[in-house]
């Protein structure tokens, strides 16, 4: 199993990012001794898996090289922040898929005009979305990662 599924994006600094999530998703903030300067990590029940909680870590984009080698270039790499998405005391891909599919199209909702990729599993085909959903600029579309 994948230890989280991650949503991308940009342009915006991650503290942005964290406070936009947590007034949006009403999410609670959580203290970590082992968070790196600029992550934030929160909680909220999850509205999928009854009685589990869904874990937020907001940060910046660990995946992504500044000035990489042709043959090291990613489609994330111009994406600033990522949100990593876990179900608390749960193990199932498929659980943790439709929560990070569901978040992610909660905040492709809230904010359209935000460039956002969803990553996770590329075994996992149960959200139609799942698999790179692309949103930028008020389009949609889909993108395999």
């Amino acid at each position: 199993m994948s230890t989280d599924d991650d949503i991308f994006l940009t342009p915006w600094a991650v503290d942005e990012v964290a406070e936009w999530m947590a007034e949006v998703l009403a999410l609670e903030p959580l203290a970590a001794p082992d968070l790196d300067e600029g992550e934030y990590f929160y909680k909220r029940r999850s509205p999928l898996v009854e009685g589990r909680d869904a874990l937020l870590l907001v940060g910046p984009n660990i995946h992504s090289v500044a000035d990489p080698e042709p043959d090291e270039v990613s489609a994330i790499d111009g994406y600033t922040g990522m949100i990593s998405v876990r179900i608390a005391g749960m193990r199932s891909e498929w659980g943790q898929a439709r929560e990070a599919c569901a978040l992610f199209n909660e905040l492709a909702a809230v904010r359209p005009g935000v460039a956002m990729v969803l990553r996770g599993n590329p075994g996992f085909t149960g959200c139609e979305n799942f698999l790179g959903n692309c949103v930028m600029n008020g389009w949609a579309g889909r993108h395999y990662l």
